[in-house]
């Protein structure tokens, strides 16, 4: 009996008639491609087709990681936006694309009023801990070992204790 795969919609000889998939990669595919909780939606990319649940389809949608940054990189070169750094803390920083490598602002500022690049042994620290907060009288130039041993004792004021990593 010939039929037409559901998946891939070629046509293939059925050993029995409750068959509908071509071969088993068709049938794993097809597997979470349910039409009724979602469908196949086009990349604002790059054009590709591929599946999306109702739920997360948007105005734009993008296949992958990739798509999308190369969208916002084209859309506007000078993005800013929040970055969790570390989603256990749930610290926020402001980052911004320079000449196509993302930055963190509060380093762009401390740079800027220093007159020079800032090496990568040099932290900067938020006096009042809101990384959002990038006043230059807000920020200070530490070493890496100096910035641990404030942060350390700003949580022990915090937690009464000092937050252990895990």
């Amino acid at each position: 009996m010939i039929k037409n795969c559901e998946y891939c919609k070629k046509e293939y000889i059925a050993a029995s008639s409750k068959r509908k998939y071509c071969t088993k990669v068709c049938a794993g595919l097809s597997s979470g491609r349910d039409k009724k909780h979602g469908k196949d939606v086009i990349c604002s990319e790059c054009c590709k087709i591929f599946y999306k649940r109702h739920s997360v389809i948007r105005k734009l949608n993008f296949c992958c990681m990739h798509c999308l940054g190369k969208y916002t990189s084209r859309i506007n070169p000078e993005t800013t936006f929040k970055k969790i750094t570390n989603p256990k803390s749930k610290r926020k920083y402001l980052i911004k694309r320079v000449n196509g490598k993302i930055m963190n602002v509060h380093r762009l500022i401390m740079e800027e009023h220093i007159g020079r690049k800032l090496t990568y042994l040099e932290h900067v620290h938020h006096i009042n801990g809101d990384t959002l907060d990038n006043r230059i009288e807000n920020l200070q130039i530490l070493s890496q070992k100096e910035h641990g041993i404030i942060t350390a004792q700003e949580h022990k004021e915090t937690w009464g204790h000092i937050k252990k990593k895990s």
